[in-house]
């Protein structure tokens, strides 16, 4: 197959460059899984996403809250990095091997980028997994590898929340 001229410029371009910011967005996870904000699986229990991830959710609703990400956690926990996160790593590294720097912002909260041994990533929403309680001292670091060893749910008032079918109210005391 011949490559287009608009691939092959792009690569002649991509060569030429001394610094490189990647921007990566939902559709990066989305092969591992992870349901985005607006495409299947982005509502969660009738509440779109963007009602929940919020300060002001959190203000109304704080169990809610919790849960939802709760949810998510669970479902990225079991996710692993794809294709394009372990290409986009290769990239970096063929940059920073040659002394060039390759930085990435991403979208996305779920850590798959660290997973593929990316570095330099600055998370523009945050993180899933660097999460404190409110109240019952849970306290856990921004490393997924943590959550993968069944520390899930990290306090005990989250137990068994993340299933869709759910609407228990959590106690704020509790979490």
């Amino acid at each position: 197959r011949k490559m287009s001229t608009k691939f092959t410029s792009f690569q002649h371009t991509l060569k030429q460059m001394k610094n490189v910011v990647l921007l990566s967005g939902a559709g990066v996870s989305a092969e591992s899984g992870i349901p985005t904000f607006r495409g299947e699986g982005g509502l969660w229990r009738n509440y779109s996403a963007f009602d929940l991830a919020t300060p002001q959710a959190f203000e109304r609703d704080p169990s809610l809250v919790w849960q939802f990400y709760h949810y998510r956690r669970c479902i990225v926990s079991q996710s692993s990095p794809n294709a394009a996160h372990y290409a986009i790593t290769d990239l970096q590294k063929k940059f920073m091997d040659n002394g060039r720097s390759f930085h990435i912002i991403t979208q996305n909260i779920d850590g798959l980028h660290s997973v593929a041994q990316s570095t330099n990533i600055i998370e523009m929403h945050g993180s899933l997994w660097n999460v404190k309680g409110e109240d019952c001292d849970a306290t856990l670091v921004d490393d997924i590898s943590v959550w993968r060893d069944d520390a899930m749910p990290i306090c005990e008032a989250l137990q068994g929340s993340e299933h869709n079918d759910m609407n228990t109210e959590i106690a704020l005391e509790s979490l």
